[in-house]
């Protein structure tokens, strides 16, 4: 019999992998929603495995920009990172916009302020 992860035979009570980094990789690639929502809760997230789950599943559309995710992995589910609490699912461009204005939210209307002012700036 071999290891499902990385094909090597396996040997004495092994039954599906070889070694603990072959059964991680395993159950992360047959499991990768579970392996955003370990990720996510170490970012501070504090909702269970069926909350988060609810939100990328039953969310199609960003909350900010309003575009349609098809791609479950490109789903962010945001949180307030002060009480772990979700606010909603974000796109992947949208999740990292706000995370690099770490939420500041006059920086953002800053940001908009000037893109509405430049926007009609020829080039």
């Amino acid at each position: 019999m071999e290891c499902q992860g990385c094909g090597q035979a396996l040997t004495g009570q092994q039954k599906k992998w070889c070694s603990r980094a072959c059964t991680q990789a395993g159950f992360r690639s047959k499991n990768p929603m579970y392996h955003r929502y370990d990720a996510w809760t170490r970012t501070g997230g504090k909702a269970t495995f069926e909350e988060y789950s609810e939100v990328v599943l039953l969310t199609t559309r960003c909350e900010a920009c309003d575009i349609y995710v098809h791609d479950l992995t490109d789903r962010r589910v945001d949180h307030d990172h002060a009480t772990g609490e979700i606010r909603g699912m974000l796109c992947d461009c949208c999740n990292t916009t706000e995370g690099k204005y770490n939420g500041d939210i006059a920086r953002i209307s800053g940001l908009v302020d000037y893109l509405e002012r430049t926007s009609n700036v020829s080039t």
